[in-house]
């Protein structure tokens, strides 16, 4: 004799089915292969199910039970709620036509409520399980062990701050723009915040000192996701105005990117670190959320971690432009709160003096984290001729320090050259700099990477640890604290070379210049662009 298991014992079925013998019962090896090789869950929903007759309008109830469990196991699970039901029947075949004779005298609201029983039943034991493991879990935690495993992962990202150890901000624009950060440029309707973004980015592209602080040059998207056809006049009449004709190197996407859609934030994260991008623009902040309510601080909250992952993940600095609230200058963005305290930096910008010949643009900075914002940069509004033929022009801003149009000021930088330093060392430093999250860079990796002679690299490697620039750390070569000095001071030199253009690989990613490629009938000129 085989007892039946008693937490599975069916006092329903025992009731109205003509087969049952009660709870003890003599049953046959089929049963036994049936019942014995499921775990406690699944008896618990095959006894679930032999409560259950058969029929379509049960197979709600059925499915529901069935779901808890993988769907490999149904037929098991199935079968043996058959054995459980008809545990005397010679065979798997035989419980089943039991089962559908003893269905057609059941009470179907008898069953009905079998089966909300057994779903209780289940609900209830499935809980009291959490429960357990929970109790478990949280007595674990607050013994011994556990508080000592848990002090460990702790302490992983616990450090007494060492200078050389703290991962460093690199400066874009110093005391301004930084890389891995997120940041946002805010003015009303015609404050020109667009044409200073353009100005930031192409000083950011060819490393030129921006209203006399330092740049660090790197390459520069902007996605012109609003006003993209003016674009092409306004990159124009930079050029034209500030660099002699010559193009500049930014790079230009007309198409916007949905920070709410994952797929186009993965491309563009994919895209900039192959292109080694510093800085993104977004132009605007409204045309890249679509269908995001910009007054909920929730939702919002998505978008700016969505911006700090591209921040974090390229290691560049992201750079949105947005209206104010009320479009009233000196006023944050417009939409939640929330976004001003997710930000590193706010630049405010206002129009004074439109149609006059005082016309100009201030930028005042209300937030800039470890910064001063105290500052303030006017920038004058120049109309430029941007074709031959005089029939279009555009706006640039004017630094009035500069000496005149195509040059520039030369940094503030009061601070010496690092002692021992020379101009041949900068690749190597920024090479074994990139190398940092991998603990260093071997002497061999280092020649392949400047793409030099061995003896050539030993012998300026050996000059540069000998003045202090780097240090070896077992086999590997890291930088030191004087060697990130010497970094910052030659980001803060004039360059004598300009950065080659950024090459289009981003779908929409395109010189200015192919924006306007079919602009009108014959070849002829836009109107005006749009003045934001």
């Amino acid at each position: 004799m085989i007892p039946f298991p008693t937490p599975f014992h069916n006092p329903v079925a025992d009731e109205g089915n003509p087969y049952s013998a009660g709870p003890t019962r003599e049953l046959l090896p089929w049963y036994d292969v049936a019942v014995n090789g499921l775990s406690d869950r699944e008896l618990l929903v095959a006894d679930s199910l032999s409560k259950l007759p058969s029929g379509e309008g049960h197979a709600p109830a059925m499915a529901a039970l069935l779901g808890q469990v993988p769907q490999e196991r149904h037929e098991a699970i199935v079968n043996a709620s058959l054995a459980l039901l008809c545990p005397e029947a010679e065979s798997l075949a035989g419980a089943r036509r039991m089962r559908v004779e003893w269905a057609r005298e059941a009470d179907p609201e008898a069953v009905r409520r079998a089966a909300v029983d057994a779903r209780k039943e289940y609900l209830e034991v499935d809980e009291q399980a959490k429960e357990e493991r929970r109790t478990e879990r949280e007595a674990y935690l607050k013994s011994e062990q556990g508080q000592a495993e848990a002090a460990a992962r702790f302490a992983v990202d616990v450090t007494d701050c060492p200078e050389d150890d703290w991962e460093q901000r690199e400066p874009l624009i110093e005391g301004v723009l930084y890389r891995g950060t997120a940041n946002r440029i805010v003015g009303p309707s015609g404050s020109l915040k667009s044409f200073a973004a353009i100005d930031i980015a192409n000083h950011v592209q060819l490393g030129r000192p921006w209203y006399g602080r330092g740049v660090t040059q790197a390459n520069t998207l902007y996605i012109a996701a609003e006003g993209a056809l003016g674009i092409p006049g306004r990159k124009r009449a930079w050029e034209i105005y500030h660099n002699g004709g010559q193009p500049t190197g930014t790079a230009f996407r007309r198409v916007p990117v949905q920070l709410s859609d994952p797929e186009q934030v993965r491309d563009l994260i994919a895209w900039c670190k192959g292109a080694a991008i510093g800085l993104v623009v977004v132009d605007t902040q409204a045309k890249s959320t679509v269908g995001v309510n910009e007054n909920d601080n929730s939702e919002m909250t998505v978008i700016m971690r969505t911006v700090d992952i591209i921040a974090e993940e390229t290691g560049a600095a992201v750079l949105l432009i947005h209206h104010p609230a009320g479009d009233e200058a000196g006023k944050s963005g417009r939409g939640a709160k929330g976004v001003f305290g997710a930000l590193d930096g706010e630049i405010h910008a206002e129009r004074k003096g439109k149609d006059t010949p005082a016309d100009s643009v201030t930028l005042t900075f209300p937030k800039l984290k470890d910064d001063a914002t105290d500052g303030e940069i006017v920038m004058r509004v120049q109309p430029v001729e941007v074709n031959r033929a005089g029939h279009r022009s555009s706006l640039v801003l004017v630094d009035e320090t500069a000496a005149a149009p195509g040059t520039f000021a030369q940094p503030v930088n009061s601070a010496e050259r690092p002692d021992g330093y020379r101009d041949d060392h900068l690749p190597y430093l920024n090479v074994i700099k990139d190398w940092e999250p991998s603990g260093g860079i071997l002497q061999s990796a280092l020649i392949d990477e400047l793409g030099k002679a061995k003896s050539t690299v030993s012998k300026v490697i050996n000059n540069m640890s000998g003045a202090g620039l780097v240090e070896k750390s077992g086999s590997r070569w890291k930088i030191t604290k004087k060697g990130r000095e010497a970094l910052r001071w030659a980001a803060r030199q004039p360059v004598t070379k300009e950065p080659e253009a950024v090459q289009e690989a981003l779908p929409g990613a395109v010189e200015p210049a192919n924006l306007a490629a079919n602009s009108g009938a014959n070849g002829s000129p836009l109107g005006s662009p749009e003045v934001r």
